[in-house]
């Protein structure tokens, strides 16, 4: 799985060439819901490149609109899972 960050993404692209099917979310514990969209996007890996864009910081916990009581997985975890489900590349955006 290749890992990106924002600016390798706008930048140079995802670093394959065709269409890409694409998911984002903040992905914080990779529960049914997200197993689901994951699953769409890495239905067909020979035809498109399935990429996700998450957060490096939960966007939830950033606003501070509501109550965050705390993460799930780790960044680390989190991209070890993405992996091991099929994604092909994962752009990690700093929601800062």
């Amino acid at each position: 799985m290749t890992v990106l960050s924002w600016d390798d993404l706008v930048g140079s692209g995802h670093g394959r060439e065709g269409p890409v099917d694409l998911t984002i979310g903040a992905f914080d514990g990779l529960h049914a819901g997200h197993r689901l969209l994951i699953g769409e996007i890495t239905r067909d890996p020979g035809s498109t490149t399935s990429l996700l864009v998450t957060f490096l910081r939960n966007p939830a916990l950033v606003l501070g609109t509501r109550p965050f009581p705390g993460l799930i997985l780790t960044n680390r975890q989190k991209l070890e899972r993405l992996a091991g489900l099929g994604v092909q590349a994962v752009a990690v955006v700093d929601f800062s």
